[in-house]
């Protein structure tokens, strides 16, 4: 069976460099696709499938950062790069603290968006799990065991780090701890599923009285994990968390 060539979207207002990049797109073996605008973007992208979008951000009347955040609201999961001409680290700031998977500033080498791009359609066929354990000990053994299973791990330390990068980044899968200096995990999970009711969830601790099992049962947590965590059975609960997100 022939592999799925990869859908690109160019959106820029320069026709001279949309054309430049759709060229180099179908070049590397990309299907390439490309809008004069950001609202002629969101129409393409509810006609048809496309698997990452690059962006100019300076554009008149909606720029790349409002259409990243249109992108983002109606699919989390679907990858968008901006470039721009101006390339301070405030913009590229203000870039990714808005949801963007990937910046680059103009001028590049195509090597090095070849690459970016690579990375970026790599990263979404991988599942997207965050960890979050004051305990780094503890946290850096479970996430060397997630990562041997070609998963990509985000991991905090503070229930505050975490919430930032949920609330513009979209994942397959939060394994928490129940307690954290700075909040604790039932209550980090009920503002999630508020606003991603899908949401898979597992959550980890020493503690395991019948009161907390109830507690998670009736938070919708998928499943809880008693510390010392069993690895084996956390690889079987990673792989039935996302057969329910799927």
């Amino acid at each position: 069976m022939t592999a799925e060539i990869s859908r690109v979207l160019v959106v820029d207002d320069d026709p001279n460099l949309t054309d430049l990049l759709v060229d180099t797109l179908s070049a590397i073996g990309y299907e390439p696709h490309s809008a004069g605008s950001a609202q002629e973007a969101l129409k393409v992208l509810s006609s048809m499938r496309i698997d990452l979008v690059i962006s100019d951000i300076n554009m008149p009347e909606m720029s790349g950062i409002e259409l990243l955040q249109e992108i983002k609201k109606r699919n989390r999961r679907l990858p968008v790069m901006l470039i721009t001409g101006i390339g301070s680290d405030g913009i590229k700031a203000q870039a990714y603290s808005k949801g963007a998977d990937g910046f680059l500033a103009k001028p590049f080498r195509i090597g090095t968006m070849e690459s970016e791009i690579g990375k970026m359609l790599l990263s979404l066929r991988k599942r997207r799990i965050v960890v979050i354990d004051d305990n780094e000990e503890f946290l850096a053994s479970l996430c060397q065991r997630l990562e041997a299973g070609d998963n990509d791990i985000h991991a905090f330390t503070t229930v505050r780090a975490a919430t930032e990068f949920l609330t513009v980044n979209p994942v397959d899968l939060v394994i928490t701890d129940l307690k954290m200096p700075d909040g604790d995990g039932l209550s980090l999970i009920n503002q999630l599923h508020d606003r991603f009711p899908n949401l898979p969830v597992v959550m980890v601790s020493a503690f395991a009285t019948d009161d907390l099992i109830e507690r998670i049962r009736k938070a919708g947590i998928q499943k809880f994990l008693s510390k010392p965590v069993d690895f084996s059975e956390l690889d079987d609960v990673v792989k039935s968390c996302a057969t329910i997100a799927d």
